[in-house]
C-alpha cells in the first residue's frame, strides 16, 4: 500500500543504492621501503600477519618487531632469519673488498669467530680489517675475494627493491 494515497494497488518505490566500499592501501605499500623495517613490514602487511605472528616466527617479542618496523636497528642475528622471511635479499652488496665481506658476514648473521674459521683466519685479524685498522696484504687480498666470489655465486642475487608489478 502507497503510504501517501493509501492505494493498495500501488507499493512504494523501492530504492536501490549500492556502493563499493574500497579501503585505501596502507601508506607502507605505496612507497618503496628503505630500510630493513620497512621491508618487513611491508611483507608483514601483505601476508595480513599480525606482529605478534611476525614475531612467534622470527622468535622475538612484539616490542622488537615493533622497534624493527619503526626505525630501529635490527641486531645483525636476525638478517638470515628476516632475509629468509622476505624471501629476498633487500641489502644491496656493496662495492669494495672488505665492505662486501662485512656485508656477507651481516647477511648471514655470522660473529668474526664463525667468518675467521671459514675464511681460514684468525678472527681477531679479521676484525682488524673490518674496523680498517689494518689493511689486509695482497695475498690475503685475494683470499678475500676468492672466498666472496665463491661465497656469493651461491646465492641469490640482492632485490635491489621490492616490486608488485606483475
Amino acid at each position: 500500500m502507497c503510504p501517501f494515497t493509501n492505494n493498495h494497488q500501488f507499493p512504494p518505490p523501492r530504492f536501490n543504492i549500492a556502493t563499493e566500499l574500497t579501503l585505501p592501501q596502507p601508506p607502507e605499500l605505496e612507497k618503496e621501503p628503505a630500510t630493513l623495517g620497512e621491508h618487513l613490514r611491508r611483507k608483514r602487511i601483505e601476508l595480513g600477519l599480525e606482529q605478534k605472528e611476525l614475531a612467534a616466527m622470527l622468535g622475538v617479542s612484539v616490542s622488537t618487531i615493533w622497534n624493527w618496523e619503526n626505525g630501529w636497528s635490527i641486531n645483525w642475528q636476525y638478517y638470515p632469519q628476516i632475509i629468509r622471511f622476505l624471501g629476498y635479499n633487500p641489502i644491496p652488496i656493496p662495492e669494495g673488498t672488505i665492505q662486501r665481506l662485512e656485508w656477507y658476514k651481516r647477511i648471514k648473521g655470522l660473529d668474526l669467530v664463525m667468518l675467521g674459521k671459514e675464511l681460514g683466519r684468525h678472527p681477531e685479524q679479521v676484525s682488524e680489517w673490518l674496523r680498517g685498522v689494518r689493511t689486509p696484504c695482497k695475498r690475503n687480498m685475494r683470499v678475500i675475494e676468492e672466498f666472496l666470489e665463491e661465497r656469493l655465486e651461491a646465492m641469490p642475487t640482492p632485490a635491489a627493491k621490492c616490486s608488485n608489478e606483475t
